[in-house]
């Protein structure tokens, strides 16, 4: 594959893209071998001194190490998976995954005085208990930022657990041992730019986009639980769907299996 021919950007990052591309998508998978050297020299029609900045910057990047005699080996794990549904049963069941997986530092576990946002998220009238309890967590992965997360539950519900067992248990499956009967959630994704203090905690670039998961959890009365925000770094977290196609010949649509 020749990369000379109009491309202004310089032929070493076109190459790095590329690999790191199929690194992130698995195509090479951690303690894999990636080309050598020789092997990108020969495929992209380039020097040796382009084919080796590549691959410094891969190692750069923490995705690649390289070793003399044994070549550049794949050390990037694959993001965690989420399966997306509606089911609550399935949404435990992928927050225990990723408890399992990844380690939690906290830092804010307090009571406030519910915003206007709040309220209004909460369902709050005037002489209700405007108060909430507010956790702040960062999740790791390899000692790597995975999740930056920012919940708010109703006082009365908070109150029945400690800063020390959000360490071991997500707060979803704390507030059904609160005896709360969990029944449905609303949850919206987008994709977000890193502000300053973003990009400092999940340590990546400002600007760099972040996937922004925000959730509203209900109990069986349909009143607001739990109020959930996180922002996940794409290379590290993936969501995943199962789609089935509409019944009818002409239909062109698609539908989740939730």
């Amino acid at each position: 594959m020749d990369l000379k021919n109009n491309h202004p950007t310089p032929l070493y990052h076109l190459i790095y893209i590329v690999l790191r591309d199929k690194i992130l998508r698995g195509i090479y998978p951690k303690g894999s071998n990636i080309p050598s050297e020789n092997e990108l020299v020969k495929e992209y029609s380039v020097s040796r001194i382009t084919a080796r900045r590549s691959l410094e910057n891969l190692s750069r990047d923490g995705l690649v190490s390289r070793h003399r005699g044994r070549g550049t080996i794949v050390t990037y794990d694959m993001p965690v998976t989420a399966a997306k549904s509606g089911g609550m049963e399935d949404l435990m069941e992928n927050l225990l995954m990723i408890a399992q997986e990844t380690k939690v530092k906290i830092l804010d576990f307090s009571y406030i005085e519910a915003d206007a946002e709040l309220k209004s998220v909460f369902q709050l009238q005037e002489g209700d208990n405007h108060t909430l309890q507010k956790t702040v967590r960062v999740r790791y992965q390899n000692k790597a930022p995975f999740s930056y997360v920012v919940a708010h539950v109703p006082e009365e519900i908070g109150r029945c657990y400690k800063r020390k067992d959000l360490s071991h248990k997500p707060l979803l499956a704390l507030i059904e041992q609160a005896e709360i009967k969990i029944s449905h959630a609303s949850q919206t994704i987008t994709a977000v730019a890193a502000d300053n203090k973003l990009s400092d905690l999940l340590q990546i670039k400002i600007g760099s986009p972040a996937l922004e998961v925000t959730r509203i959890v209900y109990d069986t009365d349909e009143a607001p639980v739990q109020y959930i925000k996180i922002f996940y770094r794409p290379d590290k977290y993936q969501l995943q769907m199962r789609l089935s196609r509409v019944s009818g010949k002409k239909s062109n649509f698609w539908q989740s299996d939730s």
